[in-house]
């Protein structure tokens, strides 16, 4: 058992061999399958896609994570030279339209922040699809993180991210977007929709909503929501209705669980492991032990 602080210093060099092996990016893939444990009703399974692109199995929930902050910038410029784009194409053309038809006779529900910074185009985009293959999908949107409609009135000036000093936005700004968490999207799915998009949200919340939904989990209920923002990068992850989940990846395939991948996704971007703030939940990292 190794606590938080052995964790930060053994990391790197756990990382620095993972990074050298062939496989070391299947590792922490960005698309990952939620199937249906057979144990249990109470239990929620998540197969981390990578390149497999097989829907086998008794899926519920398929989950594609796209953006980065240069995602951003590069949806934004792409949005400028053309109005209906700003939103990842490949998730509509590759990763939907040829399994639409398996999607909808399997009744597996899909969530994407692949919305980027239109995500109404790219909802319209996912329509044509399921039109042109005759099926009846709902499909939902999440907006609300775009700020820009407010930058020059509300948000004239904005404290900065340092929060030592109020400073005016710059005149060349061309994006600004809220992080949002798993509620809106949580609300998406407990109205039916089969596909969800989003804009800009945390990447906890593409998994967390999911669970929420599934389990009845509460917006109050801190720990479980904590627990849910840590299945984010593995390859096989069980989670149970109480939060706890185990680790693990499917026989013959690449990639790595051992003490370094995991501990390197423990302590990923936290900056504060005592204050890891996320929408939906405050995390204190600094007491973990794996």
């Amino acid at each position: 058992m190794q606590n938080f602080p052995q964790l930060l210093r053994q990391t790197h060099d756990a990382f620095t061999c993972l990074s050298r092996s062939r496989n070391w990016r299947k590792c922490f893939p960005k698309v990952h399958e939620f199937f249906r444990n057979k144990a249990g009703e109470d239990r929620l399974c998540f197969r981390f896609l990578g390149g497999h692109r097989d829907l086998s199995g008794n899926l519920d929930f398929l989950v594609f994570d796209y953006l980065s902050e240069i995602t951003m910038s590069l949806l934004t410029a792409a949005k400028t030279k053309t109005p209906n784009l700003g939103y990842a194409p490949d998730f509509v053309h590759v990763a939907l339209a040829p399994f639409i038809n398996d999607i909808q006779r399997k009744g597996i529900r899909v969530v994407s922040n692949a919305g980027g910074v239109n995500p109404l185009s790219c909802a319209e985009a996912i329509q044509e699809v399921i039109r042109k293959a005759g099926l009846n999908l709902k499909v939902a949107v999440v907006t609300g993180d775009d700020l820009m409609p407010h930058v020059r009135s509300s948000l004239s000036e904005v404290k900065m991210a340092d929060g030592s000093s109020r400073q005016k936005l710059p005149k060349t700004l061309h994006s600004m977007n809220a992080y949002l968490g798993a509620l809106p999207i949580k609300r998406c799915l407990d109205l039916g929709a089969d596909i969800v998009v989003t804009g800009r949200c945390v990447d906890s919340a593409v998994t967390l909503a999911p669970l929420m939904h599934t389990f009845g989990w509460e917006s109050s209920e801190y720990d479980l929501l904590a627990a849910g923002r840590d299945i984010m990068g593995f390859p096989v992850v069980e989670v149970s209705s109480d939060g706890s989940f185990l680790l693990s990846k499917p026989p013959l395939t690449g990639g790595l669980v051992s003490f370094g991948s995991v501990a390197e996704q423990l302590v990923y971007e936290i900056s504060d492991p005592k204050k890891y703030l996320l929408p939906d939940v405050s995390c204190d990292f600094s007491q973990w032990e794996v």
